[in-house]
């Protein structure tokens, strides 16, 4: 899941240990589709990436097992808080592929490289500033999904530097029956309106 959570959100809190979580029915990962979870234990741990945006240039950080950013055992659960520092835009693709904030009409999707589009389903730095003053990107990775792609694009006039902070709280978790509280993890099909 990927979403933006204001200040005021109590969800951008991470999840502890007894708390638990919900992956609806739509996840196609079959161990964790329509199944609750207990937290048993977690650690957080920040981690930056930095990069240099050229003016008028694209540039790809991908969220995939091969650079730690997915769970490598079944039982983990990854919560990440994204925050930005830099004036580029933002636009988040799950399945790497797919804009993921897009609107219904065919066509309208964000496209970096035509002036009209542009502007369609980012985020900038004053949505998710560094210090988290305004808000944040909150992401879930799980062994096996798909992976995620964060897409930077340079609209200004000089080269830019970016640096994405990523807050990732790796959480061992449980199968467990229906609790009375729980934190629903949707999965991007049930999101998407386009």
């Amino acid at each position: 899941m990927i979403e933006w959570m204001s200040k005021e959100d109590p969800r951008r809190l991470f999840l502890k240990p007894i708390e638990n979580v919900y992956f609806t029915p739509a996840w196609p990962i079959k161990r964790l589709a329509d199944k609750y979870f207990q937290i048993v234990k977690n650690m957080v741990t920040p981690r930056d990436v930095w990069k240099i945006v050229a003016q008028g240039g694209i540039v790809n950080v991908d969220l995939t097992d091969d650079n730690g950013w997915l769970p490598i055992t079944d039982d983990a659960l990854y919560e990440i808080n994204l925050t930005m520092k830099g004036d580029v835009l933002l636009y988040p693709k799950w399945p790497m592929t797919d804009y993921f904030l897009a609107f219904e009409k065919v066509g309208f999707k964000p496209d970096p490289t035509d002036d009209e589009k542009r502007y369609i389903g980012f985020y900038e730095e004053t949505d998710i500033p560094f210090d988290g003053s305004a808000g944040i990107v909150k992401l879930y990775t799980v062994k096996g999904m798909s992976p995620i792609r964060l897409e930077l694009y340079n609209d200004g006039i000089e080269d830019e530097k970016v640096v994405l902070r990523f807050r990732t709280n790796m959480c061992v978790i449980k199968e467990i029956p229906k609790p009375a509280v729980f934190r629903k993890i949707q999965h991007y099909k049930e999101l998407k309106v386009a």
